[in-house]
């Protein structure tokens, strides 16, 4: 049986007739799409950085780019954890700071 065609992007599509099989492999083919495109990202990143010397902005035909150092704070939780005991926290007081979420993951293979 011949799979079935993928919606187009650029709005919601119509899947009030999308079979749970179908779901999947689009599913899967928009995340391998992904893969591909992020890799493809990385790329063309390196090669600008590579040719852009001292400038900041560059501008294309259609895109303009503006190339920034940053820098963003990351939460380091085993300091964290060492600090609170070091501080005479007990585990199960440091539990406590813990916050359970659920969610639902789908992941995707290739048959």
């Amino acid at each position: 049986m011949a799979k079935p065609k993928r919606p187009k992007t650029g709005k919601m599509p119509d899947l009030s007739n999308a079979t749970p099989p179908a779901l999947v492999d689009w599913l899967g083919d928009v995340r391998d799409e992904l893969k591909d495109l992020k890799k493809l990202e990385g790329f063309f990143k390196e090669g600008l950085l590579a040719r852009v010397g001292d400038d900041k902005t560059v501008r294309g035909e259609v895109f303009s780019a503006l190339i920034e150092d940053t820098e963003q704070a990351r939460f380091n939780k085993d300091l964290a954890i060492a600090k609170l005991t070091e501080l005479g926290a007990t585990e199960d007081e440091i539990a406590e700071c813990y916050k359970e979420i659920s969610f639902k993951t789908i992941r995707t293979t290739k048959n």
